[in-house]
């Protein structure tokens, strides 16, 4: 799967609503490197901040810097929608 496919700056942007499809979300941030992971956490604009150092960031595993991106992914899809985040069949 391509990463241009997915872009998880836009996951809350879709048809009026908001994607509540689990693997969307998670392919979107699965071909991120360091960088781009680090600066969308950085930049993320949700209902809570993440304040994350510089130093605690460039610590951490590009595998964590996922997970804190996606739980943040996450968090927003669910307070944006009142359905629940649904599983696409993964």
């Amino acid at each position: 799967m391509d990463s241009q496919n997915y872009d998880s700056e836009k996951v809350a942007k879709k048809e009026g609503g908001y994607i509540i499809s689990l693997e969307e979300i998670t392919t979107s941030i699965a071909y991120l490197g360091r960088e781009e992971l680090t600066r969308r956490i950085r930049d993320f604009k949700g209902r809570f901040n993440l304040d994350f150092t510089e130093d605690y960031l460039n610590k951490r595993s590009v595998d964590k810097l996922r997970h804190i991106l996606l739980v943040a992914l996450i968090n927003e899809n669910r307070s944006n929608n009142p359905k629940k985040l649904e599983s696409s069949g993964v």
